[in-house]
C-alpha cells in the first residue's frame, strides 16, 4: 500500500511535490478511511480508500501518475546498464539552475510483511546518484 509519493525536480514539479493516503485525524468521513496494522507493535495508520486528482490542465495531475510509472519500471525491469542513459530523468527546465540537478522520488510504502518502507532515489541524467531503502522499525 503506498502511503506518500514525493518527487522534485521531475517534468513540471520543481519544487518537491508529495501525494499522501495517510488520512487526517479529522473523524469525518470515516466511511473512506480504513486501518493498516504495522508489524512489531509500530502504530496503527489510518490511510484513504480513495483519493482523487484533480487541478486546472496543465498543473501536473498527469506527471504524477508517470512519476509513479516510471519509478515502479525503474526498480522493477527497466534498469539501464552503467554508462547508459537513465530514460526516467526529465529534470524540470524552465530553471537554468534545475536543468542539470538531479530528479529526486521518494515513495513510502507498506509492504506485505506489514513493515513500513521508505525508498528514495536520486539521479542524473547517467547515473544513481543515492538510493536508499529504510523500513521501520528498524530493529
Amino acid at each position: 500500500m503506498i502511503l506518500n509519493i514525493s518527487l522534485k525536480n521531475y517534468r513540471s514539479f520543481k519544487e518537491e511535490a508529495s501525494f499522501s493516503s495517510v488520512a487526517e485525524s479529522s473523524k469525518s468521513k470515516e466511511q473512506n478511511v480504513f486501518v493498516q496494522a504495522l508489524s512489531k507493535g509500530e502504530d496503527e495508520l489510518r490511510l484513504l480508500k480513495t483519493a482523487i486528482l484533480y487541478g486546472a490542465n496543465a498543473s501536473g495531475k498527469s506527471n504524477l501518475l508517470k512519476a509513479v510509472f516510471e519509478i515502479t519500471r525503474f526498480i522493477g525491469k527497466a534498469n539501464p546498464k552503467a554508462g547508459e542513459e537513465i530514460p526516467v530523468c526529465d529534470p524540470f527546465v524552465f530553471a537554468v539552475e534545475t536543468k542539470e540537478q538531479p530528479v529526486e522520488f521518494t515513495l513510502e510504502f507498506v509492504g506485505k510483511d506489514n513493515i513500513k518502507y521508505k525508498y528514495l532515489l536520486c539521479f542524473d541524467r547517467k547515473n544513481v546518484l543515492k538510493e536508499e531503502l529504510i523500513y521501520w522499525p528498524l530493529s
